[in-house]
């Protein structure tokens, strides 16, 4: 990793996480009788349930919304890849997922404007880590990062989100009897759907697991007639994923 990346604030290393849960355990804001890691190949719960995802709060919470904002806005609209992205510029909020044992232990990650900045990935020796934290210039906030989760190589992205507002003053004015409407259009992206904001994440983990796992996953498939299709099309093809879409058939009356 080059000194581009080095945008954010500095993190505890290890701490963000997230996980599959059945999604009747989430509903109900109860703990999970069962989890899952983002890593393994899931499709529900051991009673059949649908799984979500579920993120650690606590550790996210640890940072005020201050610091976040400065996080996000030192990366969005940038060239560093992964986090001009509208998606991985709130990396940490997004995909969080554990580390493999051929990913732990501290990476240097070069000079930025004559500074030194360390990535960390979950760190198996807290003596180990806690000698780097003693490394680094924790007093300049903007330069250094600790940082758990998916590796920037396997961030299958193409900038998506950072769509624009568009100023809808007739539709206000005449309908909602409003001055000034400002409508984000999520579907003014790469593939004209919204839902390469959440492709992105999708494909990408799959692109890790395949790292980790090689033959565990062999395509991505889905059963859509138009977005999903559209943006997992798409995603597939830049991470060279085989992607299938399944379609209904057409009944007499020509519907679907």
């Amino acid at each position: 990793m080059d000194g581009a990346h080095l945008t954010p604030p500095e993190h505890l290393a290890n701490t963000f996480s997230a996980q599959f849960a059945p999604i009747t355990d989430v509903k109900a804001k109860r703990t999970p009788k069962e989890t899952y890691s983002l890593d393994e190949v899931v499709y529900k719960a051991s009673n059949g349930d649908l799984l979500d995802v579920v993120h650690d709060m606590d550790a996210l919470s640890q940072f005020d919304a201050a610091h976040w904002r400065k996080v996000f806005d030192a990366r969005v609209g940038t060239t560093s890849w992964p986090y001009g992205s509208g998606v991985w510029s709130k990396k940490e909020w997004v995909l969080p997922v554990g580390v493999s044992p051929g990913e732990k232990g501290l990476h240097r990650s070069g000079d930025a404007a004559g500074k030194r900045g360390w990535w960390f990935f979950g760190c198996c020796c807290p003596a180990f880590a806690a000698q780097a934290r003693k490394e680094m210039c924790v007093s300049d906030p903007v330069c250094h990062t600790l940082v758990q989760g998916i590796s920037d190589d396997d961030i299958v992205s193409m900038f998506e989100g950072n769509s624009n507002l568009f100023w809808a003053e007739r539709f206000g004015r005449q309908t909602l009897g409003m001055s000034d409407l400002w409508v984000k259009q999520c579907g003014n992206s790469h593939t004209g759907s919204f839902k390469d904001l959440g492709m992105t994440a999708l494909v990408s983990q799959v692109n890790r697991i395949r790292r980790l796992k090689p033959g565990s996953i062999s395509a991505v498939g889905c059963a859509s007639t138009g977005d999903t299709s559209a943006a997992l099309s798409a995603y597939c093809a830049a991470a060279g994923i085989p992607s299938i879409v399944f379609l209904p058939a057409v009944s007499k009356e020509g519907r679907c």
